[in-house]
């Protein structure tokens, strides 16, 4: 759901992101469907490398089209096809902290997903780690290999978990001190 008349963006990127509804123009409560939009886990588009080319707006140029071209930072080494590919994704489950989908793909080519690409997501492909790449400038692709395929995305935060774990050592600790302070005898008057 997205406010159309007080955020008003390209229809393309509305698909990508999955929008489904926006309010109609000049309704500020009154919902419209839209019909065009992806799901949040697509795959086979035709990789561009955008970096190297000249115009870093073309993922927002009106005639980009998410369903045939996703742009990414990086072409590893060929990772991904030369062109569009039939994938189809079998299933898709998300939680708070996982996406995990089933695809199948006639070719090597890639899993795109319309979530914010964050350092903290760790990617698999079967089971074997692997490394995302920033898509359409602020999203993830994962490379995929031809035949079936899980990909999994964990959502993974050190920083919170080690912090968590000092704060309730520390917790403990005060805990121990003070109760091992209360069980001393009083000291007496002089």
């Amino acid at each position: 759901f997205l406010y159309g008349t007080t955020n008003p963006a390209p229809a393309n990127l509305m698909d990508f992101l999955g929008v489904t509804h926006t309010t109609k123009p000049g309704e500020l409560m009154q919902w419209e469907q839209r019909t065009t939009a992806m799901p949040l886990v697509s795959a086979g588009q035709k990789p561009v490398e955008y970096p190297s080319h000249p115009d870093r707006r073309l993922p927002f140029a009106a005639d980009w089209d998410p369903r045939e071209v996703v742009f990414v930072e990086h072409q590893r080494g060929g990772i991904y096809a030369e062109r569009r590919v039939p994938v189809k994704v079998l299933a898709v489950r998300f939680t708070a902290e996982r996406v995990e989908a089933d695809v199948e793909a006639a070719e090597q080519s890639v899993v795109v997903i319309a979530q914010n690409d964050y350092p903290n997501w760790r990617a698999t492909v079967n089971g074997a780690y692997t490394r995302m790449e920033r898509a359409n400038h602020a999203f993830q692709a994962i490379p995929i290999p031809a035949g079936k395929s899980t990909v999994r995305l964990d959502y993974v935060d050190w920083p919170f978990r080690i912090g968590a774990a000092l704060s309730i050592s520390t917790l403990l600790s005060c805990v121990v001190l003070w109760r091992r302070g209360g069980s001393r005898p009083a000291a007496s008057p002089l």
